[in-house]
């Protein structure tokens, strides 16, 4: 999670590695506006840029075992 100079605090709830559930919550970016997500390659991404989503429940990307 990248955040601007205004906001200043992040928390992350997971590690680098760790696996995670749908809608399970990774952090929180205090007065923050942009998330950075990185998939791993072959990831079929779900969403267009400019949209909109919502926390535990927008599907991002789906990726394949």
């Amino acid at each position: 999670m990248i955040v601007g100079v205004a906001a200043r605090r992040i928390q992350c709830f997971v590690k680098a590695g760790e696996a995670v559930a749908r809608g399970q919550r990774i952090g929180l970016m205090f007065f923050g506006s942009r998330v950075e997500l990185t998939l791993p390659r072959g990831a079929s991404v779900k969403v267009g840029l400019h949209d909109r989503v919502k926390a535990g429940e927008t599907v991002i990307a789906e990726v394949q075992p």
